[in-house]
């Protein structure tokens, strides 16, 4: 059975420089999704506070629903960014050498 090379350390350091990269991408976008939706529910669930609105778990469940679930999906797009950016950190060290 023969066997695949091992990878070098400058390929899988460049390997990991673009999940680094991709990494920090998602964490922006998902950052700038998370704050804007935030503030956007947190801004019309302030305005549905005016005096004469009737229902308050309306008031409270429509923003939200409209806002909370993008919020949730951006925080969730920045922690698996997160993730990458520190998996992409591991830098295989060139003086450690494995035998099988």
């Amino acid at each position: 059975m023969m066997q695949t090379p091992p990878e070098s350390v400058e390929a899988y350091n460049r390997r990991m420089a673009g999940k680094r990269f991709l990494g920090c991408l998602l964490m922006a976008t998902g950052g700038m999704v998370a704050l804007l939706c935030g503030l956007c529910t947190i801004w019309v669930g302030a305005t549905m506070f005016s005096p004469g609105q009737g229902d308050l778990g309306a008031a409270l469940l429509i923003p939200l629903v409209i806002g909370g679930v993008p919020a949730a999906g951006g925080v969730a797009l920045f922690v698996v960014g997160l993730q990458m950016f520190r998996e992409g950190q591991k830098r295989r060290n060139p003086s450690a050498v494995i035998f099988d």
